[in-house]
């Protein structure tokens, strides 16, 4: 992972990178001058005034907290999008974005076309072994290990998997009265079809926790 600036000198260029999957972020600003960081603050800092932008701050509010990829909460403020990377003229002050990366880009062609050939009954199987697999590695522990079951397909199948690797497996599942249903009406259905034998529910109080601050 990485986000990174280069200029170069001699062609009065700057480019900037950010990782494959955007693990590190990177923000520019180009309204009176360009500016890169790694955090929104210098860039506010820079910039004097600055004003929320009123589409993305909707857009947060009504996606659980989701932004577009390449913009920020406020205005003339930028976000460089996962897997690309920015070319800033400093003689004709225009920027290029291009994509350098793609998560397609991991899919092998080849590997595509075998696959497009299997029937639905091979292709299960062979996404069963995957994932059963991938949960087994990650079962391997010196300490004790549980599973985190919210009654979603994710956690579903980690359990599922979970309990086939190790019989004695406990599940954890969290409990907040008047917010969610899923945890107290479809998790103890999916323990009862697993046949968990240790389930663990927490129930979230907020009140006790004020109490105590």
């Amino acid at each position: 992972m990485f986000s990174f600036v280069f200029f170069d000198t001699e062609k009065n260029i700057i480019f900037c990178a950010r990782d494959h999957f955007g693990q590190k972020p990177l923000y520019y600003t180009n309204k009176s001058h360009f500016s890169c960081s790694t955090s929104i603050k210098p860039l506010a800092n820079f910039e004097k005034k600055v004003s929320f932008d009123k589409e993305c701050v909707d857009f947060y509010l009504n996606s659980s907290g989701i932004l577009p990829t390449d913009k920020t909460l406020y205005k003339n403020i930028y976000s460089l999008p996962a897997g690309k990377y920015l070319k800033y003229n400093l003689n004709t002050k225009k920027i290029i974005i291009q994509e350098y990366f793609h998560p397609s880009n991991l899919i092998s062609k080849k590997n595509y076309k075998h696959l497009n050939k299997l029937n639905s009954l091979s292709l299960e199987k062979k996404l069963r072994s995957k994932i059963y697999r991938a949960v087994k590695n990650c079962s391997i522990s010196d300490a004790k290990v549980g599973t985190l079951l919210s009654g979603g397909i994710d956690s579903s199948l980690v359990t599922y998997y979970a309990k086939k690797i190790n019989s004695k497996i406990t599940s954890f599942t969290g409990i907040s009265e008047g917010i969610e249903n899923i945890p107290k009406k479809i998790v103890p259905k999916i323990v009862k079809q697993i046949k968990l034998t240790d389930p663990i529910f927490v129930n979230h109080r907020p009140e006790e926790k004020k109490k105590k601050l």
